[in-house]
């Protein structure tokens, strides 16, 4: 039986399986803290956890709705991502502390549950949504 590798990207990673890798983007342990006027008030102690990310790799057997995504930004889903650490730290070539490496997580594709749509222009001002009928009495 042969074992099959997915090709490598520039990325240094693929996906595997049924796991989609997002690249992320996340106020990291030890980045400075200014004010709004500038002013440096300390450094954060430990990191935020990414709530989005671009998705940049899906595995051989995500279905094809899911492949169709890549390039995409989706909300990550809350309690069901993981780490992957920069390929370059993995291989020596970035320390771990770096503030130069990119924040990666991976995730079941069934766990992709909304795709942020570019087709619609942000608005400082949200449509209220409609009134409920219910009643919590």
């Amino acid at each position: 039986m042969k074992i099959m590798t997915p090709p490598v990207n520039d990325l240094g990673l693929v996906a595997f399986d049924e796991q989609v890798i997002c690249e992320c983007q996340a106020a990291r342990k030890g980045q400075e803290i200014k004010s709004a006027s500038g002013i440096l008030l300390g450094e954060r102690t430990q990191g935020d956890v990414p709530l989005y990310g671009t998705i940049v790799s899906v595995g051989e057997n995500v279905s094809e709705a899911v492949k169709a995504l890549v390039g995409r930004d989706i909300p990550l889903p809350n309690g069901q991502i993981s780490n992957i650490p920069d390929p370059r730290i993995a291989y020596g070539e970035l320390p771990f502390s770096s503030k130069e490496s990119r924040i990666f997580v991976t995730m079941h594709y069934k766990a992709v549950r909304a795709v942020y749509d570019v087709r619609v222009e942000p608005s400082t001002k949200l449509a209220q949504p409609a009134a409920s009928k219910l009643s919590l009495m």
